[in-house]
């Protein structure tokens, strides 16, 4: 096997949340589709977690509660059917669908050795920023916590091996 590095980085709203290296890959490595499978899969278990729990999922902060006024609101939409739920992020449930499966309003990119999964909605990036604000608070729902660093670490290195491996058994 050759000592070739690759990397692996995962970058949320231009910050890098993890970046790790796997030392010891060679040419044999060149699809890593196995893995983003398994990414793929995690994320959208993630993410249906943080939103059913407004937050508060795998040692995730909760969200900070809706003002009186606008649960108030929130209530009247809902009786008269404008919106879908109650729940912080989720009057229309796009954003939260959108990250939780593959629709409409999803990023999914899977290719040989490229991966990338998220929203194309415009409003998502006002409850993700770190940026000061005003009225809206900060809602994060993309955010990478030790175990999920540690599952998506262990998806790749099973990946690269299983993908070695069947090059090795292809050479015999």
């Amino acid at each position: 096997m050759g000592g070739k590095f690759l990397e692996f980085r995962v970058d949320i709203e231009g910050q890098t949340e993890l970046r790790r290296g796997i030392a010891g890959v060679d040419d044999s490595v060149s699809d890593l589709s196995a893995a983003w499978e398994g990414l793929k899969e995690d994320f959208y278990s993630v993410q249906r977690g943080i939103f059913e729990a407004e937050g508060a999922f795998d040692g995730r902060e909760k969200w900070q509660g809706l003002t009186p006024a606008y649960l108030k609101l929130k209530k009247k939409l809902k009786a008269n059917g404008s919106i879908t739920s109650l729940k912080i992020l989720q009057a229309s449930e796009r954003l939260k669908n959108s990250l939780s499966g593959n629709t409409s309003d999803s990023v999914l990119i899977m290719k040989k050795m490229e991966f990338a999964i998220g929203t194309n909605l415009e409003y998502a990036i006002y409850h993700q920023s770190n940026k000061p604000r005003k009225k809206l608070p900060r809602r994060a729902f993309l955010t990478f916590t030790k175990s999920m660093r540690n599952r998506w670490m262990l998806i790749m290195k099973n990946a690269i091996k299983n993908n070695i491996n069947l090059k090795l058994a292809q050479q015999k």
